[in-house]
């Protein structure tokens, strides 16, 4: 099972990936920070991965939390398509590789992306 409220810096990180969710989408951010990138969620992983000190939220979190909120944005799944049957299997590969890319957090890490999901499509961000 995964326990997204199992500690409240886990619970912490969860409200800092929501907040910051939308970061990407300011064109004078983009433009400054991640001109090369299109999509908002690629811009925001850039800068949080080059320049974390940028979203001081983000840079005070513990490096465990980082690294499953950088991983939650590079996951590449359209979950819509999904729900409306519209995927091709090879779609849910970047779902498996975030299971077995981070081993012991896979379970965290899955979590993570599946709140983001959930934040976007309750329309948070």
């Amino acid at each position: 099972t995964v326990d997204l409220t199992s500690n409240p810096a886990k619970v912490g990180a969860m409200l800092v990936m929501v907040a910051i969710q939308s970061v990407g989408k300011i064109k004078a951010f983009k433009k400054a920070f991640a001109p090369e990138y299109e999509e908002h969620s690629e811009v925001l992983a850039n800068v949080l991965e080059k320049d974390p000190v940028l979203i001081p939220s983000f840079s005070k979190l513990d490096l465990e939390f980082q690294t499953m909120i950088l991983s939650a944005l590079k996951a590449d799944f359209n979950f819509g398509q999904f729900l409306q049957a519209e995927n091709l299997p090879a779609s849910l590969e970047n779902v498996k590789k975030i299971l077995v890319g981070d081993g012991e957090r896979s379970g965290s890490t899955l979590a993570f992306f599946l709140f983001r999901i959930f934040a976007s499509m309750c329309g948070l961000f």
